[in-house]
């Protein structure tokens, strides 16, 4: 039976769904109380972690004088979630994801509780301060993609938008509050050591939440995907992906100017406007005010109104604005206002952004592509921190914002060619209209293969241009759903015949292919089918990797056995030695 069957209809979708807008702002957390409990406990272990990166960063300097080791704090944590977040796109795939969430919970638990005991004996030196935040980080890196994907299954698919918008506003309210809360206990309570433990506490918090989510599991009959194999796919669908590929090009022009906030305000702080810690918490307090009021009250407004590409055109060119003011602007009150202006402008384009990458994933790969994209994102927040601290010490702190603020409106450029995906009619539900190869010889075994795949087409030769045209776009699904090679092949004695072929890694994959094809890939497949001529559809035939006898195989490599003839000859002299072994 052919895995590529005749121009039959897509099946019927119903269009007739509530507006998406519905679904934006407050909506998740109004309408799921699960959702609201994560959310909330996202709010504690994120203001939770800005606190304990304080607290590593305050104690590390009183451990050393070295700025490098100093430094070198939050490089080790960059640097975890750089080695570890594609990995942690598999587990998610590959692990149940409410065990999975439960395990990172407890494991930086357990790392926070460590190292806040080891700094309140005073202990602990600044090489495993380095270790512990390491291992931290590698908590930090799996828990990314997976509270994303997770948070969305609490909600549902149409949430996306308002529950990633929600995720980014958590996220800025930790980075806002919690230095000053860290700050605070440091100098009155207990020292770095009480954070580490406050923070302990605030993952015990979200294992509660965890613990009380009901997930309903996925049904499948196919066996669950290695993790190696699951990386390798989550990698090759990315590369096959223009959509997903021209998210990596819009979030790291984003990522590499847009970091020049971050990088420099301390510098700002101190050395141009001579202030001190607090001030400096309370412009980071500005900016996470901003974003609140960007991703919860300003993006449900205006997103029904007007397009994501113009929502991140005009965001852009206030975070533009909010760096030529850092620029040039030394009065602490107006410093202010641009701050909580350069917040909204923040969580527009982060949300847009983040929110156009997971519609161009389908549910299968979401977890896995979204790590990709993540690990993309932060390597160049990190390179960008590195080019703006060096511009900074060479020209001057005005020069990195004024040379960040034309970059970040010259990165706009790249909407000429690169499209937000949230602006696309995508579809990436799966189509399910493969059906069930037929199988005469009995049902093959998951681990069987490789597979070889081949889909005969009569085609005109006068359309043969564009057959080949369309079935080009054909080659990038196969290769992206799982293919390990592709070809399209003329026969010499019939020149309308053609015959594609890709191969598989086993029969579980190739099950795996039926129900990775969406119904945007259905569009591409029937216009390819549309170009046969033949009375019947086009047939799909079905090969699986006979195993060879060792002999025969080592003999083929040496290009020693010349015909079938002598195969069986010394097959079965092999077979005889081994029968006589046993004896």
């Amino acid at each position: 039976m052919s895995d590529t069957p005749s121009n039959t209809p897509t099946s019927h979708i119903d269009h007739q769904q509530q507006p998406e807008e519905k679904y934006t702002g407050w909506y998740p957390i109004r309408h799921h109380r699960i959702y609201l409990a994560f959310w909330i406990a996202s709010i504690v272990t994120n203001i939770g972690a800005s606190m304990h990166d304080t607290g590593a960063s305050w104690l590390m300097a009183t451990l050393t004088p070295s700025p490098l080791l100093v430094a070198l704090v939050q490089t080790v944590a960059s640097l975890a979630v750089v080695l570890f977040i594609v990995p942690s796109g598999a587990f998610a795939t590959v692990f149940e994801r409410r065990k999975l969430l439960l395990f990172i919970q407890g494991w930086m638990l357990v790392t926070a509780t460590v190292t806040g005991v080891l700094a309140l004996l005073d202990i602990i030196n600044p090489s495993l301060l380095l270790v512990l935040t390491f291992i931290l980080g590698i908590g930090t890196a799996m828990n990314m993609p997976t509270a994303i994907v997770s948070a969305v299954e609490m909600t549902s698919r149409q949430e996306a938008q308002g529950v990633i918008t929600l995720g980014s506003v958590a996220i800025n309210i930790g980075r806002a509050v919690g230095p000053i809360v860290g700050g605070i206990i440091i100098a009155t309570i207990g020292g770095p050591g009480a954070v580490f433990l406050i923070n302990a506490v605030t993952f015990a918090v979200m294992m509660t939440v965890i613990y009380r989510w009901h997930r309903e599991i996925p049904k499948t009959t196919l066996p669950t995907e290695h993790v190696i194999e699951a990386i390798r796919t989550g990698i090759k669908y990315v590369l096959y992906a223009p959509q997903a590929q021209s998210m990596f090009v819009r979030g790291s022009a984003f990522a590499i100017f847009g970091s020049v906030i971050a990088a420099i305000l301390p510098v700002l702080v101190e050395r141009e406007l001579g202030l001190n810690s607090i001030a400096f918490g309370l412009l980071l307090g500005f900016l996470g005010i901003g974003a609140v009021i960007g991703g919860t009250l300003l993006l449900p407004r205006i997103r029904h109104r007007t397009s994501f590409e113009k929502i991140v055109t005009g965001s852009t060119v206030l975070l533009a604005a909010t760096m030529l003011t850092l620029a040039f602007v030394r009065d602490f009150a107006f410093l202010s206002v641009a701050m909580t202006a350069g917040g909204v402008g923040w969580i527009l384009v982060i949300s847009s952004l983040h929110f156009s990458m997971f519609k161009s994933l389908p549910k299968w790969v979401g977890a896995r592509g979204l790590s990709v994209y993540l690990l993309i994102f932060q390597g160049s927040t990190a390179l960008g921190s590195i080019i703006w601290g060096s511009v900074g010490d060479a020209f001057g702190v005005h020069y990195a914002f004024l040379f960040a603020a034309i970059g970040i409106l010259a990165a706009l450029l790249t909407r000429l060619k690169f499209r937000l995906t949230a602006d696309l009619e995508v579809e990436k539900a799966p189509s399910k209209h493969w059906p069930e190869p037929t199988i005469m010889t009995g049902e093959p075994n998951p681990e069987d293969g490789p597979v070889l795949v081949k889909i005969e087409y009569r085609i005109d030769s006068k359309n043969l241009f564009e057959f080949t045209s369309a079935v080009k776009e054909l080659s990038r699904i196969r290769k992206r759903d799982g293919a390990l090679y592709w070809g399209l092949y003329r026969d010499d004695q019939d020149p309308n015949l053609f015959i594609e072929s890709f191969t598989v890694a086993s029969w579980a994959e190739h099950m795996r292919q039926h129900e990775r094809i969406t119904v945007e890939d259905k569009e591409i497949q029937d216009r390819v089918n549309a170009f046969h001529i033949g009375d019947s559809p086009p047939k799909a035939s079905h090969f699986i990797a006979e195993p060879l006898p060792k002999l025969y195989q080592k003999k083929i490599e040496r290009g020693t056995i010349k015909d079938n003839i002598t195969y069986q000859k010394e097959a079965k002299e092999e077979s005889k030695g081994n029968e006589g072994k046993r004896k």
